[in-house]
């Protein structure tokens, strides 16, 4: 009675042995020769869900024709290009559908986009007066929703939604006798501008929490803005950026 126990013990295990072995295609020499070709979509093998956040740092610049119309109107020493330095944080949600993934995030920036022009004028009696323009992206950030295709560590993705920020414009003016100041005279008015944001990005992991990005934004914040208004042009900049999030949920 045992040994036929044992026996039909064995061929179950045997069976089931071949079983797999059928399921993997076959091994050469102690290793898989082909693990068999499956059809359907290639599902991603990391997982993008859940919440995360980060730091990022990037450049800004001009994109739009205010600095120009205002050198038209005046004079073009007076084009004002506003660009520079800008750094903040992001906290955002994905969703993972196979090779899709879907989210929202929202970001907000310190910067130091900003630019300033004087254009002097002098007579020949040693009197000289000057007008100083200038303009500033004091802060700005976003509320974006995130499509994009995950191939596998690697996603990449667009991105669009609201802006918000506050932008600073001035004017001064300056007279001056044999260089002596005569008197001067300055004012500025800072304004809170909402517009909209496109652009795009690619993110990768290095490790289950823990992931890179770059990305490109277009930011229209319209003509609230005191140059915006008085030229009927959109305050628009462009920024790069590079960024590190750390995911709270999701992993391989």
């Amino acid at each position: 009675m045992l040994h036929r126990t044992i026996l039909t013990a064995a061929s179950v295990v045997a069976l089931t042995a071949a079983a797999s072995a059928a399921d993997l295609g076959g091994y050469q020499g102690g290793q898989a020769a082909d693990l068999g070709s499956y059809p359907g979509p290639a599902y991603a093998s990391i997982n993008w869900s859940g919440f995360y956040i980060g730091v990022n740092a990037g450049y800004g610049f001009d994109n739009s024709n205010i600095g120009s119309r205002l050198g038209t109107a005046i004079d073009p020493s007076l084009d004002l290009s506003p660009a520079g330095g800008f750094g903040g944080g992001q906290i955002g949600y994905n969703v993972q559908r196979a090779n899709l993934v879907f989210g929202l995030e929202a970001d907000i920036q310190g910067s130091g986009i900003i630019d300033s022009k004087t254009l002097t004028a002098a007579t020949s009696n040693a009197l000289s007066a000057s007008l100083n323009l200038k303009t500033s992206l004091d802060y700005f950030g976003t509320v974006r929703g995130r499509a994009g295709y995950a191939f596998d560590r690697t996603l990449v993705y667009a991105t669009a939604g609201v802006a918000y920020g506050q932008i600073t414009d001035g004017a001064g003016i300056s007279a001056a006798w044999a260089g002596q100041t005569l008197g001067a005279a300055s004012e500025s008015k800072s304004v809170d501008a909402m517009g909209y944001v496109v652009g795009a990005g690619v993110e990768h992991k290095f490790s289950p929490h823990w992931s890179a990005k770059a990305e490109y934004q277009y930011i229209d914040l319209g003509q609230d803005s005191v140059w915006a208004k008085a030229t009927k042009e959109d305050f628009a900049v462009s920024t790069v950026r590079i960024g590190l999030n750390y995911r709270i949920g999701g992993g391989s």
